[in-house]
């Protein structure tokens, strides 16, 4: 697995990969026309929440890349290795999200960019997007081979809890101060 940073909520890059390469950037995104879609997500866990989701469209990314037209699946993968092929007209509903429910990702998560889409399996959305790949898979491919569907990734999970971590070890040296020896 790739070492893993946490994306910051400015300065993140997405590479995108079609018939030519280009690098997407946070100000990029900015500068984009953005949309709004209310997803629900349903987590592995079973978990489900509904959540207003703000970003770029699929599509307008995608076409800086210029996707072959033959083109049948998108990958999205994570810093973290984390990847999910997903067929290209429900990746074409979705967003690359920057904002959930009016806040950005990056403020209150490790990551900064998720891809979430209405018609797609929760698994699938993926946090921290740091590649998206035009793929062209034959009837009889497999899309899971360009899969890595690992819950979160151990990465963001190390992440949170060193951030916790980092929040206790702050809250007791305020609470308990160090003592002078006296």
């Amino acid at each position: 697995m790739a070492n893993v940073t946490t994306q910051p909520a400015t300065g993140w890059e997405i590479e995108l990969v079609g018939e030519r390469r280009r690098t997407v950037t946070s100000t990029d995104a900015d500068e984009m026309a953005w949309t709004t879609k209310h997803v629900c997500v349903e987590c592995a866990s079973g978990e489900r929440y509904d959540a207003t989701w703000s970003g770029v469209a699929v599509g307008d990314v995608l076409e800086l890349a210029s996707a072959a037209p033959e083109t049948t699946h998108l990958v999205f993968e994570s810093d973290s290795g984390y990847a999910a092929c997903v067929p290209l007209r429900d990746a074409l509903g979705g967003l690359i999200a920057v904002e959930r429910d009016g806040e950005r990702l990056g403020d209150s998560e490790p990551y900064a960019t998720r891809f979430v889409a209405p018609d797609v399996d929760g698994a699938r959305f993926v946090k921290g997007v740091s590649r998206i790949r035009a793929v062209v898979l034959t009837p009889d491919e497999d899309a899971t081979e360009y899969e890595a569907l690992e819950l979160d990734g151990p990465e963001y999970g190390r992440a949170q809890a060193r951030d916790a971590g980092e929040i206790k070890r702050s809250l007791t040296e305020y609470v308990r101060p160090q003592s002078d020896g006296r």
